[in-house]
């Protein structure tokens, strides 16, 4: 599997900085002669992503709960990501909710890194309760 990214600003130059911020490294979302052609061409993306790609990759999901989905893990940018938190507010089952994030993990929409630091402090195991004689 190749992994292939958009443009990078070595790429474009450090002179259209804002311009690969704002339309994204996409060519055809990044060459485009205006902002509002960008964005046009970005919603064409989503929604053939949405509605034939997931399909196809074999993933059975409804394209509606889908972006409403995806739209809400945008927001989670940079925070950790709790499952039960979106499902809760989607009204699915935190299962779903991984389901769909593994399925944006795979197809490369998003990205999940691990957090900084690990909590050494944290138990590891539960103790085992000791059974008292009576």
């Amino acid at each position: 599997m190749i992994e292939m990214k958009g443009f990078s600003l070595g790429e474009v130059g450090a002179e259209q900085l804002d311009e690969l911020w704002m339309r994204g490294g996409f060519p055809r979302a990044f060459l485009t002669k205006d902002a509002a052609d960008s964005l046009q061409w970005k919603k064409g993306f989503i929604r053939t992503f949405l509605e034939r790609d997931l399909g196809n990759l074999g993933f059975g999901m409804s394209p509606v709960m889908m972006r409403r989905f995806w739209s809400m893990i945008a927001h989670y940018n940079g925070q950790n990501w709790k499952s039960t938190e979106i499902a809760a507010s989607l009204g699915i089952a935190p299962n779903t909710a991984r389901s769909y994030m593994d399925a944006l993990e795979q197809t490369f929409m998003v990205r999940q890194l691990p957090p900084w630091f690990a909590n050494v402090k944290k138990r590891l195991a539960k103790p085992i309760s000791r059974i008292r004689p009576d």
